[in-house]
């Protein structure tokens, strides 16, 4: 039972951004939340990767000596020639994994921020994070536009590269405070919840 309650309790207050949280009520919530947003990520790749197949065996029956298809039971293996100026439109993966991700940072935004503030933190150090996811996008977005165009700019991919390290570590982080133990006192963000 506390496990629908603290989902209820959470869904009850996505907007409500003020007060403290225990782990209690806000675990069972943030690993439905993500749980769901895994499965989504899982059938987005699988049902993605049939339409990059579909495009690949297109472009292989236009152009059949610029790809090497291998096919067997359980495996599957495309080998581009150099300068194919063949890329996969890769919208139908990308597309629902952003969205549901956008809609799992929504849904977990003011859970979060309530558990840090049982921590006595700001719930800002939660946009650490989503800054860098989001800058990474636009870093590796670019990337894969100048893959169709030619040569992608190196300096961008090390930037992207470093970017996605400190996203990692910044996640880690956020996690370790997420999880530490609640003050025992009240804080400027209220008083003990019970």
């Amino acid at each position: 039972m506390a496990f629908i309650s603290a989902i209820k309790h959470n869904l009850s207050k996505l907007t409500e951004f003020t007060g403290r949280d225990r782990p209690g009520i806000f675990w069972p919530y943030a690993g439905s939340v993500l749980g769901l947003l895994l499965i989504v990520i899982v059938i987005s790749i699988s049902t993605g990767m049939g339409g990059v197949i579909e495009q690949i065996e297109a472009f292989a029956a236009e152009n059949p000596d610029a790809v090497h298809i291998e096919r067997s039971p359980g495996h599957y293996s495309a080998t581009l020639a150099p300068g194919a100026g063949f890329t996969p439109d890769l919208s139908g993966i990308f597309l629902p994994m952003g969205g549901a991700g956008l809609f799992a940072i929504t849904l977990l935004a003011a859970a979060t921020t309530r558990r840090l503030h049982d921590r006595g933190l700001s719930g800002f150090i939660a946009l650490v994070p989503v800054t860098l996811l989001m800058t990474g996008l636009a870093i590796f977005s670019t990337l894969f536009s100048q893959f169709t165009a030619g040569e992608p700019d190196l300096l961008l991919f090390f930037a992207g590269f470093a970017n996605n390290i400190i996203y990692l570590l910044s996640i880690v982080l956020l996690l370790v405070q997420l999880a530490g133990s609640s003050t025992t006192k009240p804080t400027r963000h209220g008083p003990i919840p019970d």
